[in-house]
């Protein structure tokens, strides 16, 4: 508790780090009063717009996307309305991938301490400080939330690191020129298994906004599997991502064969899992959209 506090006195007195602080602040409150009160998904959705719309206005919004040797200029309008759904997703996604003790923050170290990593590289050192510090503070969490969990994240505390780190991410990109690649082959574990699980469920007409247990993990873990296993293989799978990101940064592998590489081999796990445990839809007479 201490170090968090220290953690969130620096974010608020560095003025680089305002916008992370304001809106962060609101996503942190809005998760505190969902699983408090339990709001409406519309309220819900409506301040996490606003909270990124805020982050994308203080930092002056965003026209271009650093790749590995180049950067594509798409324009303010453009280029922020992406930022502004990558935050949306990436809040999002936390929230829905949180559904085994351990696996959120498992994640958010896999994240966390790469981009601190690639944030001293590229000489953005409060944002390094900023993300090995929130680190350190899941790395202490995680002791309580580690297989068999005594603690747990909530919203308050999955929907808040979801928007953090992509808000580090598109802060790193767009004032000191991190190729954004980097980020997303990173997240690709949390990407791969929740976009597709959603793509499927809208392409099947379910209520792609309603609780399931369709995620890969989740299909696991029916099948019998422990939330310690299921762990260990997002650790496994984590650890041959972060490995080829860092082959790709220091030029021992191709930007383009690390990415075939990492989509391979998630593309197999995700075959894999459907056939120990194939997708089930609910009926369409029992599906109900309110």
């Amino acid at each position: 508790m201490v170090f968090m506090l220290l953690w969130l006195i620096y974010l608020a007195v560095s003025q680089l780090n305002w916008p992370i602080f304001f809106s962060g602040l609101i996503v942190a409150l809005l998760g505190f009063l969902d699983d408090a009160f339990g709001l409406g998904r519309k309220i819900r959705f409506l301040f996490q717009i606003g909270a990124s719309l805020l982050f994308i206005f203080l930092i002056g919004g965003i026209s271009d996307y650093h790749l590995i040797f180049t950067h594509v200029n798409v324009g303010i309008v453009a280029g922020s309305c992406l930022a502004v759904l990558s935050l949306l997703w990436s809040t999002n996604l936390f929230n829905f991938m949180d559904g085994i003790d351990g696996i959120a923050s498992v994640e958010a170290l896999f994240l966390l301490l790469p981009l601190s990593f690639l944030a001293v590289e590229y000489h953005a050192i409060s944002i390094a400080i900023l993300c090995s510090s929130l680190a350190t503070v899941i790395l202490g969490f995680l002791w309580w939330n580690w297989p068999k969990a005594r603690v747990f994240m909530g919203d308050i505390g999955s929907s808040c690191l979801g928007f953090l780190i992509a808000a580090f991410a598109l802060l790193l990109q767009s004032h000191f020129e991190v190729p954004i690649i980097y980020f997303f082959m990173l997240y690709c574990a949390f990407l791969f298994d929740a976009t597709v699980t959603l793509l499927r469920r809208i392409l099947a007409k379910e209520c792609w906004y309603k609780a399931h247990r369709q995620h890969a993990y989740q299909r696991m873990q029916n099948c019998g599997w422990s939330h310690l296993k299921i762990l260990g293989w997002i650790i496994l799978i984590n650890t041959i991502i972060t490995s080829l990101v860092f082959l790709t940064y220091h030029h021992y592998l191709p930007l383009l064969l690390s990415i075939a590489i990492e989509f391979l081999l998630l593309v197999l796990v995700y075959v894999w899992v459907e056939k120990k445990s194939p997708m089930m839809f609910e009926p369409k007479e029992l599906v109900v959209c309110n």
